[in-house]
């Protein structure tokens, strides 16, 4: 996949602010997310990967000298010490994850009030032992739902390896296991 490619599936989930990529590997969706967001971001990019960060960092180093993006390797799915954040990008990541239901709650915790999860993923539910636990849109949007997100479709591309993929962005629209509907609220 090439970069325009990767911009594609990613610039209408994106907003400035305070962002984690999670998973990031050498940094194809990270270098995105700073040239969609440009000056107005400030990136932590973890990865457990040593080598794929400091390939990262010197991508970084040469393109944007002055960017504002923190390098952290740890496994991203265990004890992740970041401040709240405006988004999530989890780019060909979350299958990797087998216990999606807690994990997504926990991310829920890190984000701010109008926080962003954006996501690319193969759209399958097939595994295979490169993608342990994929997760096709259809069901992402109802692990997403159930946990007080918003979630919508940004786009597909094709993939080698398992059809499609697809993009979305989920939006925190309540938190603490309330479910508030707005039209309740009275004043």
């Amino acid at each position: 996949m090439d970069q325009s490619e990767i911009i594609n599936l990613i610039k209408d989930g994106v907003k400035p602010g305070l962002w984690a990529d999670l998973g990031s590997g050498t940094g194809a969706f990270t270098l995105a997310l700073k040239q969609l967001a440009g000056s107005d971001i400030e990136i932590y990019s973890v990865d457990a990967n040593q080598k794929s960060l400091n390939e990262q960092k010197a991508t970084f180093e040469k393109l944007f000298p002055d960017n504002k993006i923190h390098f952290l390797v740890q496994d991203f799915t265990k004890d992740l010490n970041l401040p709240k954040l405006d988004g999530i990008l989890m780019a060909n990541s979350l299958h990797f994850v087998k216990y999606k239901e807690s994990f997504l709650e926990e991310l829920k915790n890190l984000l701010k009030p109008d926080g962003r999860l954006l996501i690319v993923e193969y759209d399958t539910d097939q595994a295979n032992p490169y993608v342990p636990h994929p997760l096709a849109f259809g069901n992402l949007e109802k692990l997403l739902i159930d946990r007080g997100f918003e979630v919508k479709l940004l786009a597909h591309a094709p993939s080698r390896y398992q059809n499609r993929m697809y993009s979305a962005v989920a939006t925190v629209i309540f938190s603490n296991n309330k479910k508030t509907n707005p039209d309740q609220i009275r004043d």
